[in-house]
């Protein structure tokens, strides 16, 4: 939750994409290439496009990066994710590989002061295993618009942005997506809150403010729980009965359901992703409870010695704190952080999504713990 500190970013020029593959959208003659396996980069190269839109039912505009398996000129080269001189990583509106489509989507959503591309290590990889990921920019919580005294609103829009994202891109998008077996959601710190409301959580005001009242936890301030009519607001956050399964990234905030959690009870598949030090979102008070609250098919991947910036590509475009110099200073590698996360998070996505079973050797102890620096349950 310090993504406020990266604003010495330098702004760089904002081109507004539109649709990728106007030029060429006919499908590839060829069959879609074979599957390979989640620790693997995938069989298809990745495109990145920008796309807004209007949520009708808010009047809200909306502007989401998109994630494709594309088919890029042979002369391509990456180019910057705009607004920041984040690290280049995927091909900027390239034609659409057509072969597999329609492709199933996963929906990411960025961290409190984060922005949509934030954590490229993970949607890039699932954009090669053949996925269609959409991360909104959530309003007034972005690097660039971060407003702190807004994030009790914030928290009531999120979930609905991650549900109207789909939309909106789907409706530009009808032919590539395929979403009638639910899409799956993943995110980070507050974007993982907003996965677990997504999810399926049920958010209880009463015993959030009794939680309060007796203890100085992360969410207390973050909700403003002492103002009675933002924090009202917070109870319109729905989950989305399309969301099938879900990866949280440094999850936290488990008092938001009950003081008990009692209301993620009910959540989809969900997988945790947490590191034993992490100080914005501290594993026991905060990550921990959260595994102990979802019902029996969740999972837990405890990553040893990794912080909260590990699941995102921050730390390798500005050192954002000590735990970005890795084992220099006693943390886990960032390399390390995204090799276990992504190939974990493929593989569970791709098993409860598509049902690929073949991908469950990833979700055992025996490839999770082969350095002894991760654990599974």
């Amino acid at each position: 939750m310090r993504f406020a500190l990266l604003s010495v970013l330098l702004l760089v020029g904002c081109p507004n994409a539109g649709v990728p593959g106007d030029d060429d959208d006919s499908p590839t003659p060829e069959p879609a290439p074979a599957a390979l396996p989640s620790d693997q980069p995938g069989p298809y190269a990745v495109g990145a496009t920008t796309i807004e839109g209007l949520d009708p039912d808010r009047g809200k505009w909306m502007v989401m990066e998109v994630w494709y398996p594309a088919a890029p000129a042979p002369d391509a080269t990456f180019e910057p994710y705009p607004d920041l001189n984040l690290a280049s990583d995927a091909y900027r509106d390239p034609a659409w590989d057509l072969r597999g489509a329609p492709y199933p989507v996963v929906a990411f959503s960025h961290g409190f002061g984060g922005i949509r591309f934030q954590s490229t290590y993970l949607t890039t990889w699932l954009a090669s295993h053949g996925f269609v990921v959409i991360a909104p920019d959530h309003e007034n919580n972005t690097l660039l618009d971060l407003n702190i005294n807004l994030a009790a609103q914030v928290a009531s829009q999120r979930p609905k942005d991650v549900s109207a994202a789909v939309d909106i891109v789907a409706s530009q998008l009808e032919d590539e997506l395929d979403l009638s077996g639910g899409y799956a959601v993943t995110g980070h710190s507050f974007g993982a809150w907003t996965s677990l409301v997504v999810g399926g959580g049920l958010i209880d005001l009463d015993e959030l403010v009794a939680f309060c009242e007796e203890n100085d936890a992360r969410g207390c301030s973050l909700f403003n729980v002492e103002d009675a009519a933002a924090l009202q607001d917070i109870s319109g956050a729905a989950p989305d009965p399309r969301a099938r399964v879900a990866v949280t990234l440094s999850p936290g905030l488990t008092y938001s359901f009950g003081a008990d959690g009692s209301g993620l009870a009910n959540n989809v598949p969900t997988l945790v992703q947490a590191g034993t030090r992490d100080s914005d979102l501290p594993y026991d008070s905060e990550m921990r409870p959260v595994f102990e609250a979802l019902p029996d098919t969740a999972r837990m991947l405890t990553l040893q010695d990794a912080a909260h910036f590990g699941f995102s590509n921050l730390c390798t475009s500005v050192p954002v704190g000590e735990e970005c110099s890795g084992n220099e200073a006693g943390y886990m590698d960032i390399e390390r952080v995204h090799e276990l996360s992504k190939v974990t998070a493929t593989a569970w996505i791709r098993s409860h999504l598509l049902g690929e079973t073949v991908e469950d050797v990833f979700l055992d102890a025996a490839w999770v713990d082969t350095e002894g620096d991760a654990t599974w349950e």
